[in-house]
This record gives structure tokens, sequence and C-alpha cells, in this order.
């Protein structure tokens, strides 16, 4: 009984230099600055990059960083609504995604239909329009949206679409 005992103690103080060892070499190989909680909050990497250029080797040396804040890609933004109406498929469903960014390309070169998340978050916000407009929706067509952001039926008369563009 006491063999296994001394076993377990034995192991568990490997365990233990071990653990602590490798915290202090963490330590010593933090740049001049940085703190442990810091780097590892901002996520810094030593990078080495080789460039080769005409046979010779150039090797620079830099850190990157994450700030932790997540990354958004930017929305495109609310330029127009076309003056041509496209035909909707059914009360639920638009015309297709193809047919309605080509309709805004058409008429605001450069741009393509917005999606909801598009117009909700466009500075300035878009004006208010008469009636529905069709909007690009996660299945490969259109839906429609009233002037005031939600969603309403597209009835069965052709509607404009909403266009939108990176600015």
């Amino acid at each position: 009984m006491r063999k296994p005992l001394v076993w377990i103690l034995v192991l568990a103080s490997i365990a233990f230099l071990t653990l602590s060892a490798s915290r202090a070499q963490r330590r010593t190989s933090m740049p001049t600055g940085v703190s442990p909680t810091l780097a590892s909050t901002s996520r810094e990497f030593q990078t080495k990059a080789t460039m080769l250029h005409t046979g010779t080797s150039t090797t620079a040396q830099g850190s990157v960083g994450a700030t932790g804040l997540p990354f958004q890609e930017p929305l495109a933004q609310y330029v127009g609504i076309t003056q041509a109406t496209l035909p909707v498929i059914n009360e639920n469903f638009g015309s297709g995604l193809l047919v309605l960014n080509r309709a805004c390309f058409a008429e605001f070169p450069g741009t393509r239909a917005c999606s909801r998340p598009e117009l909700y978050q466009s500075i300035p916000p878009p004006p208010e329009w008469p009636s529905v407009v069709q909007v690009s929706d996660q299945f490969l067509t259109g839906s429609c949206l009233s002037s005031d952001g939600m969603s309403a039926s597209c009835g069965s008369e052709p509607a404009p679409a909403i266009c939108c563009a990176f600015k």
C-alpha cells in the first residue's frame, strides 16, 4: 500500500515541477514591456518572414496582435430604389436574387440588392418608400419589406428592388 502512495507523490511532484518550469519559461520569453496577462489577452505572436529576392533571403521579425474585438465585415449601404418593378413569385417570395441584382446594377451601377441587415444598419437610414420593396434574402429569392422595416406580403403585383453598394 505504501508503494502506490509513494509513486503518486513522485508523479505529482514531477507534474508540479514541469508546470512551474513552463510558467517561468513563458514569463521570461515575453517581449519587453509585455506582461504575461497582456500577451495572452492580446494574443501577440512573434512572426518571422523570409523574403526571397534574387537568390538572397532577408529575415524580418515583428509581432502581430489582435485586440480581442470581434471582426465585422463592412456592410453595403443604401443607394436607391429601382424605378423598374420586378415580378414576384407569390405573396411570400419576390424575384430571384440575380433578377434583383441585375435591376439594381442597371439603374445604379456598382450596386446590388440590399439585404435586411444592410438596410437596418445603413447610415443614414433609407428614406420612407410608398409601398413594399424587394430585398435579398437568405433563400435564393427576394422577399418584401415595408417602409417601417417589417416583413410584408409581396402581394401579386410587381415591386421595385432596394439597392445597396459599398461606399
